[in-house]
């Protein structure tokens, strides 16, 4: 594999001490080693680099010992297809044997490890995550990437349905990276072939489609993806749910003009849904985490029900903030001046400031002051509680303990007369 002619890349991630001695120790003794993948690709599109991917001729017990005796931890992760991680003080590095795929199903492979750098690049899904790039920041090229990387043009490396047929959540990686790095329209063969596509997705587990839609939904570049994704009818096979792109795009342009940053949760609503029983069918079908679902249900029961027609006013916001949080109510105008945005953008400012300034209050009362005015625990205990904290919301949270303690005792003997 030759390199890439006058062209090389740099950055402290790649002068990282520990990441030039693991390949050091890697690319010696008749091995080679290079840095391949997203460190590669965002560095030559000069973007941020959160982690680095090593690729080795070495077996990967032969890298294992290497590794050690250099002074690293190293944990056997995946070593059944190859893969293992070096640790040490500045982190940790994933490094993986070149390999090849025997077969594929869809959703696993069985691999052989190798010695060929093409084979290596060539099971991978797209041309810009198949760069490689050696201890001095030379980089190489096989599958011709760096041109598409440049020109901002997420491609499949060689046939399309094959990448696809390797593992078809490729298809959700295809408009996740077009969200990322895409401009202008998607690839024409990738987009066609991720429609033949579609319906190998029933067979993806619901926790990996939901990670790539988590990273789609919240790419910088998620409308225009979204909208190819669309306008392809791949939304009702792949989420059982008809997609509204009008929503969503409004959302993110609320987002943007009110420096509010939108949750998943948020978009996934704004996406997917239309009305608050939408949450539990989302949920099912990405097996949302509980604290995902619970949200979701917040904010769709606030922002497709009890918000249906328009923006609330400021007394109705605060007894949203005090039931789910600030946070939910945030997010739940956002959703609902998305769906309404001609009515509700220019009250949205206004509420979100409002909501950035109103302290949500607590509850004056606890048991223990009900047992100080001489109650006994039991049915009527936990009912007077109930009753004052109602008579508290209707006067808007305005009144105080001892005012609430008053309206207590005289119910408390009312309830004894009637007895």
């Amino acid at each position: 594999m030759d390199p890439v002619p006058g062209f090389k890349i740099s950055g402290p991630w790649l002068a990282e001490p520990e990441t030039q001695r693991a390949l050091a120790v890697l690319n010696r003794d008749a091995e080679e080693a290079r840095i391949v993948g997203g460190a590669v690709r965002n560095a030559v599109l000069q973007r941020p680099i959160a982690d680095v991917d090593i690729a080795t001729t070495a077996l990967p017990r032969e890298a294992m010992r290497r590794l050690r005796n250099a002074g690293f931890k190293v944990i056997p992760t995946g070593i059944k297809h190859g893969t293992i991680l070096a640790v040490a003080a500045g982190g940790g590095l994933e490094i993986t044997t070149l390999r090849e795929d025997l077969v594929t199903d869809g959703r696993h492979a069985v691999v052989a490890f190798g010695r060929s750098w093409l084979k290596d690049a060539s099971r991978r899904d797209f041309t810009m995550n198949a760069l490689y790039c050696d201890a001095d920041g030379t980089v190489y090229d096989p599958v011709g990437g760096l041109t598409d990387c440049l020109e901002n043009r997420v491609r499949f490396i060689g046939d399309p349905d094959k990448r696809l047929a390797e593992d078809t959540l490729r298809l959700l990686r295809f408009f996740r990276f077009f969200a990322a790095y895409g401009a202008g329209e998607p690839d024409p063969a990738g987009l066609a072939a991720c429609i033949r596509a579609r319906h190998g997705m029933t067979r993806i587990s619901a926790e990996r489609i939901a990670q790539e839609t988590r990273k789609l939904l919240l790419a910088g570049g998620a409308v225009a993806a979204c909208r190819a994704f669309a306008a392809s009818g791949l939304a009702q096979p792949v989420f059982a749910s008809a997609p509204n792109t009008a929503v969503f795009s409004n959302l993110l342009a609320l987002s943007a003009d009110s420096a509010t940053p939108y949750r998943f949760e948020t978009a996934l609503a704004a996406f997917l849904g239309h009305g608050p029983d939408d949450a539990d069918k989302l949920s099912d079908r990405l097996k949302l985490s509980n604290a995902e679902r619970k949200f979701l249900g917040a904010i769709c029961r606030i922002g497709y029900g009890a918000w249906h027609g328009d923006l609330p006013e400021e007394a109705e916001l605060r007894h949203v903030v005090v039931d789910y949080g600030k946070q939910a109510a945030e997010q739940a105008l956002m959703l609902a001046a998305a769906r309404s945005r001609s009515r509700g953008a220019d009250r949205l400012a206004g509420l979100l400031q409002f909501l950035r300034t109103f302290d949500p209050p607590d509850f004056p009362l606890r048991g223990q002051d009900l047992i100080d005015q001489g109650l006994s625990a039991g049915p009527e205990f936990g009912a007077l509680l109930k009753r004052a904290e109602a008579l508290w919301r209707r006067e808007d949270y305005a009144m105080s303990r001892s005012e609430l303690l008053l309206h207590i005792r005289r119910w408390a003997a009312e309830d004894r007369q009637k007895r």
